[in-house]
Parts: structure tokens; sequence; C-alpha cells
């Protein structure tokens, strides 16, 4: 645990890692190269055979760019920043062109031949550091209301749908008080642009069926955008926010790869003109752009969060905070998870709720949101680059390597890339243990969960429709994390130095809880409430009087029940004592459900599971049409003339109530005991069995609909056998 500990203890965080590695690890060792070869290599042609030979020792990236424009090869700073000068990258910003200045000015952008981009994006990162630092001197020396006027009318019109106060965005580039923090305004607004691109592409599309790429980068690279917008607009794009061997800032900034105090405001100025360059031109095509909807993110049931411990970590967030702000900030600081160059992001984030009045919502809960999944996502990178015994450079951006992301952090085997390493066991798993493991599924991973991280991320959520439940879980796992990586964590006296509800949040994430969001999670949920819709239907039974045994001594002015099919409901009581037999018990309790003992699910567990719940759900779907039937009924002979044709439906259907009820019930307690009991059968796993029985139950459900009740009992005596 010590050596655990001291390896977290290291502070490796890049600063601006995709720049500096492009402007300085891969051309600086090829520096006295260029210096003792700037002249041959600039007299040769390319035809010449010499030229190639120059290629295996320099850097291929270099070597690429060299044989793309050797002409322009006058040294290595020239190179960098002038080697494409025949072409230039007309866009506007403030009503001045910001890219035709003289050619000596190095913020001076073009890209030659577009149809390659990839030759370009490597060098075009160092340029568009310089292009950034011009732009934001520019917005500086206009000022904030001048910069406002100019975009105004473009982001009230075209992006107020996917954040409200959109110019809000451009207060922090003018704010003197806070010289560096602007990497939250950047993860905004460059959702804010992911999420309009996509629309961009949904409303231009020619084919309607052809789905919007869900990555960026993706996104980025479709004909259908290439079409539309300029070929140069789409490079600039690539180049500043979509490309892995260039800036790639939105990654940078959303994986938590850069520091608050690292980010510089000019890129903020940078993405906004990016942003408002792209509105002006969807404006000037008179594009009419219909944002596709976006998606909710607020309250689910309580009773889904509730695995035993109840449904939230702290009984009162409000109270909870107010009491123990100042041990917050103090243990967030001691402890080893947070590296100190992202405190300031903790700080900003635990601000938000200071100002909120303790309960942050709507866009005071995004921000929060925004600030700390980075730190959050970056620790667990920490932990993970330990558990594995990995290189150190993977807690780094790399233009050409692989970006470490919580996505891989909960891959059940490594997927890094490095042959020696591929397909081990991921360490991170048993390093947090399982439950705490299934937190982070829950959070991050179950599409049950909404997934708020990616949804964010990528511009498709309702930024002021964020859950206080999410809060609670997501800022709990996080003190949780800050309390079991806190160096004192083994000394004997630890836990009495926090006030008690910080040991039951440990305790909560740590060595209790359940998944909420699995798929047999919810399962095994939804089938704890059972005993309650068997009561409801042995309701409806127990309200008709038995119709008597012999029809001649009916009463035909009334309509009594009568059991019509004796064979058929002594083989479903039956059943139902053979499943008491078995174990089932009225007493389901949320304390029936399984601890699982790992977050992964194989494949064919995971499609009997999947099947089981749409069993479940058509149960449950049975259950109400059957309670539903009786009301139907009873409105329609309430009237004061009844059709024969409803009449002779529900006497029929007194008949056949019994029948159905026990049919139901045993259908129900079988799912019971099959699941919560662990009592399956290998036909369970047979795919093609379960999708059988699935036709079965939604045959069922139509013969029930339409009142043919022999189909109905039939059918219903067909799953039973089935399940049993």
């Amino acid at each position: 645990c010590k050596i655990f500990m001291e390896k977290l203890e290291v502070d490796e965080l890049p600063n601006l890692a995709a720049v500096a590695e492009l402007a300085l690890r891969d051309e600086h060792p090829y520096i006295s190269s260029f210096k003792q070869r700037k002249s041959s290599i600039h007299s040769l042609s390319p035809s010449d055979t010499r030229y190639g030979s120059y290629w295996p020792t320099l850097n291929p990236n270099v070597a690429r760019c060299i044989s793309f424009a050797p002409q322009h090869l006058f040294d290595c700073s020239e190179f960098c920043l002038n080697a494409f000068k025949h072409l230039h990258l007309q866009w506007d910003a403030l009503g001045a062109d910001l890219l035709t200045a003289a050619p000596s000015d190095v913020s001076h952008l073009d890209y030659g031949d577009f149809s390659e981009p990839e030759k370009l994006q490597y060098h075009a990162a160092i340029r568009l550091k310089k292009l950034s630092a011009h732009i934001h001197s520019v917005y500086a020396a206009a000022g904030s209301a001048a910069v406002k006027h100019v975009y105004e009318l473009v982001f009230e019109k075209l992006f107020s749908h996917y954040f409200p106060s959109p110019m809000e965005l451009f207060d922090k580039i003018f704010d003197q008080t806070d010289p560096c923090d602007v990497r939250v305004e950047f993860t905004i607004a460059v959702a804010v642009l992911e999420r309009f691109l996509g629309d961009v592409f949904t409303n231009t599309c020619s084919k309607k069926d052809v789905p919007c790429p869900r990555i960026l980068r993706d996104l980025l690279s479709t004909p259908e955008l290439a079409d539309y917008l300029p070929s140069n607009m789409i490079t600039l794009l690539v180049c500043v926010i979509g490309a892995p061997a260039c800036l790639n800032l939105r990654n940078l900034t959303w994986h938590g790869f850069v520091a608050s105090s690292e980010f510089p405001k000019s890129f903020l100025s940078l993405l906004l003109a990016v942003i408002g360059s792209v509105g002006q031109f969807v404006l000037a095509q008179g594009t009419q752009i219909v944002p596709r909807p976006l998606m909710k993110l607020d309250s689910v049931d309580d009773s889904l969060l509730d695995f035993g411990l109840g449904s939230r970590i702290f009984s009162s967030f409000e109270d909870f905070y107010a009491k123990n702000r100042p041990i917050l900030a103090h243990l967030i600081e001691e402890s080893s998870f947070v590296v100190p160059p992202c405190l300031a992001a903790v700080q900003n984030a635990l601000h938000c709720i200071d100002t909120s009045g303790g309960i942050p919502n709507g866009l005071t809960l995004h921000r929060f949101v925004a600030e700390l999944l980075p730190v959050y996502e970056h620790g667990i990178r920490r932990v993970f680059i330990c558990a594995n015994s990995l290189s150190s450079h993977l807690l780094c951006a790399v233009s050409r390597g692989y970006f470490t992301t919580m996505d891989m952090f909960l891959e059940k085997h490594l997927d890094i890339g490095e042959a020696t390493l591929q397909g081990s066991l991921n360490g991170l798993i048993a390093e947090l243990g399982n439950p705490f493991s299934q937190l982070l599924f829950d959070l991050f991973t179950h599409p049950a969960g909404k997934r708020p991280r990616d949804r964010l991320s990528h511009g498709e959520a309702d930024v002021s429709s964020i859950s206080p439940q999410f809060l609670d879980r997501f800022f709990g796992s996080f003190i949780a994390l800050c309390l079991h990586y806190h160096p004192r964590r083994s000394d004997p006296g630890f836990w009495g130095s926090f006030p008690s509800e910080f040991e039951r949040c440990y305790q909560f994430c740590f060595e209790h809880y359940v998944s909420c969001f699995h798929p047999r999670s919810m399962l095994q949920k939804s089938l704890v409430k059972l005993p309650l819709t068997l009561q409801r239907m042995q309701t409806v039974v127990d309200i008709f009087p038995p119709r008597p045994t012999n029809p001649e001594e009916e009463d035909e002015s009334r309509s009594y029940r009568r059991n019509e099919y004796p064979d058929v409901l002594k083989a479903f009581q039956q059943h139902v004592l053979a499943l008491c037999a078995q174990g089932y018990s009225e007493e389901l309790t949320l304390a029936s459900l399984h601890r699982r003992d790992s977050p992964f699910t194989d494949s064919a567990e995971l499609i009997t599971v999947n099947a089981l719940s749409t069993i479940s759900k058509s149960f449950f779907s049975a259950a109400d049409a059957f309670v539903n039937k009786k009301e139907e009924f009873d409105r329609i002979l309430s009237s004061e003339k009844v059709p024969v044709r409803q009449k002779a439906a529900f006497s029929k259907l007194l008949g056949a109530i019994e029948t159905l009820q026990v049919g139901l019930k045993s259908v129900g307690m079988a799912l019971a005991v099959i699941e919560l009991k662990g009592r399956r059968s290998a036909m369970l796993y047979q795919l093609k069995t379960l999708n059988r029985l699935i036709s079965t139950f939604e045959r069922y459900l139509r013969s029930f609909n339409e009142n043919s009740w022999n189909g109905a009992i039939e059918q219903l005596a067909e799953i039973v056998k089935f399940l049993l």
C-alpha cells in the first residue's frame, strides 16, 4: 500500500502535451541534422535519387513535409511556420481578415494541398498556437463590447438552443481578475460546436437514413460535411479539435490531460472565432438548421438507485456540504488522488456549490460537473497506470499514441497497444474493488444510467436537466476516492478525524455498493415488486362471487364467475406449490439482490439477462392488462345499454379469470425463482428458445387484449411449462 501511495505522489500532468510534443519532442533531435543537411536537401530535386536517402534518418513526419515542399526549407523554425505559403486560408473574424498578414507574420495560417491534410496537421499545431495568440490580442484590443456585438447575432440565433446565454462564454476572455482559468468555458463551447456540426450534418445530408457519427473525428471526415463546408474550414476544425496528430483540444480538456492553470485564454479565443466562422457561413448559406432533441438527464426513480442502503449517499447534500465545507477542502488538498495542478479546478467546482446555496442545479450543476469530471478522470488514470505497472508516459496525451480514457480504464483486459501487455487483466478493477468498480460502471458505462459524462462532453444533453441524484453519486464517489487514497487512511484514528457521514460515504461506495443500472440488477429490482403485483391481481379475482356449480340455479340477471378450465387451473396451482417448494417467498426485498462478483458480464449471460428482462416486462404488462380489463368491463357494464358482444366477452372472462390469474402468478413466481434464487435451466441460455418464449408472450398479450380467452390460456400454459 505504501509503495502504491508513493507512485500516486508523482505529479505528472502534461503542459499542453500535444503542442509540447509536436513542437519539441519529435523535432528537437533532428535540429542538428537539419542544419547539416539543409543546403544539400534544398539543392536536390524530388527526382534526384539522393533525395530519398535522407528519409530513414529523419523524423517520418518531418520527412513527409520535406518531400511535400522542399523549396521552403531554409531553417528549422522557418520550416515549422512557413512551409506552406502558396495558398491562404481566407477567414474573417471581427470583420478583419486575420490571415492575410505579411508573410513574415507567424500568425499567417495557410494549409496548401487540402486533399492530403495529414501532411499538414503535424506542424499546423504549432502554427495554430501562434494564430490563437494573434486572435486573442485582436479581441483584447477591440474590447468586450465590440467582440460581443460582432458575434451576438450568430451565437444567439444558432447556439442558444444548446447552451443558454452563449455570449457568456466570451466573458472569461476579458476577465482580468482570473487570468488563466478558461478551460471550463472551452469544454462547454467545444461540446456546443460538436453538437451543432452534427445538426448541420443531419440537416444537409440528402440521405435521411444515414446516422450522424457520434465521434467528432468521424463526423469531420464525412463526405456530407465536406460537400457543405469549405475545405479550408474543415481542415481548420480538424486541426483544432478533431485530430490526434494535431492540437486535439477537445480531448485534451474533456479527458483531463490539461490543468486549468496550463490552458491559455488564447485557445478559447481561437475556438470562439472558429464557432463564429462556422456560424457565419451557415447563416450566409441560408440553411435552416433544425436542432435534434437534446437528451434529458432528469431524475430517475429513486427505487432504481436503492440496493438496501437507501437511494442517496447523503440524506441531505445541502446539510452535509454546509457543515463540512472546510473539512472537504482540506481532505481534497491532502489526498493523493488529486494532483496539485488540478486543485484549482476542484476549488472552482466547490465554488459552484457555494454560489448556489449548497444545492447546485441547472447551469451551475453543469459547470460543477465540467470542472470536476476531467479531474476525476485523470485521478482514475493515475490509479490505472499504477495498478497495471504501466509506463508513466501514458499519463500524457501523445499525438501518435493511445489516449488513456475512462472507457479504457473500465475494460476487463488491457488494450493499450503494447504487445507485452495486450490482453492482460486490468488491475484497476482489483485495486478499486468490485463494489466501487460497479459504481464506476453505473456512472460512466451502463446505458440505463444515461451516461452523463458522454452526453455532456458530446453536447447531446440538455445541460439544465442534470439530476441531483447524479451529483450525489458523482461527488460522493469523488470524496470516497479522496478518502481511499489519503496518506493517513491506515492510521488507527483516521476515521475519528472525520464526521460520521464521511465513513458512511466510503462504506457506501467501496464496501456495499451494488450496481443499479446493470441489466441484471434492473431485472432483479423489478421482481422485488412482484408480491404487490400478485396482490393486485388477487384482489380483482376476489371481488367476483363464485358462480353456482349448477347452471340451472343461475340468476340470468346477474353475472357470476365459474371456472371453465378446471384441468389447466389445477396444473397452474400445482406449479405454484412447486415454486414455493423451490424457495419462492413473498418476502422479497432489496436484500434478495445478488452481490455480483464482477462488474463484467460475458455475452451469453448478457443475452440471457436481456431476454429475461424482456419476459419480465411482458409479465408486468400482462398483470397491468389483467387489472385494467376488469376496470374496462366495469365501465362498459355501468352504461345503460351493453352491447351483446361485450356482455358475452365479459361472461367468458368470468369463467377464465381465476385460471388467468393463477397462470400469471406462476409465471411471476417462476421468474423470481429463476433470477433471485439462481435456478436456471440450460434452455434459458439458448437464444433461439428465448426468442420463441418472447414471441409466445407477445401472442398471449394480443389474445388477451382481443378477449380471446381460449388462446390466451393456451399460450400462458406454454409459457409456464417452459419456465418450469
